[in-house]
């Protein structure tokens, strides 16, 4: 390339200029993409990391919810059994009616327990569901807006 002119030769800085101006500027915006995929990636594993701890927590619980289920099922047939031996005489009647109120006791408590540990468990389910909510919602709202540029 040869140019006649200071002129052209002005032109063709000129030009090369903005052409320059706009690759920095792509370059800027690309780093600037690139950031916020690594920002949604790493909330992302965060979130997968508190799902996974979630899930963890509900899997134990609901193991030791059968074993309370399963604890209550044994103290039901070995109260069955109590009862129908004490149920055989006049004194075991008295008896038997006497622990056929405290196994009920037991049995109520056990049930209410069991009920408490269901609540607890759906609250802290809300708190977990909200806290991915407002994750997700901070999330949307960064991609709807866009990263911010000069």
């Amino acid at each position: 390339m040869s140019f006649s002119t200071s002129e052209e030769l002005s032109e063709e800085i000129k030009r090369l200029q903005n052409e320059l101006e706009e690759t920095s500027r792509q370059k800027i915006q690309a780093a600037e993409y690139g950031l916020a995929v690594l920002e949604e990636k790493q909330q992302l594993q965060q979130q997968c990391e508190e799902l996974e701890s979630m899930y963890d927590m509900t899997k134990h619980e609901l193991d030791c919810a059968k074993e309370v289920m399963n604890d209550v099922g044994q103290l039901v047939t070995c109260t069955d059994t109590i009862v129908s031996c004490l149920f055989s005489s006049r004194l075991g009647l008295v008896i038997g009616l006497e622990f056929v109120k405290l196994t009920i006791m037991c049995k109520n408590v056990f049930i209410e327990l069991f009920l408490d540990f269901c609540s607890m468990r759906q609250f802290l389910c809300k708190i977990g569901n909200r806290t991915i909510r407002r994750h997700t919602n901070s999330r949307s709202v960064t991609s709807r807006t866009g990263p911010l540029t000069d």
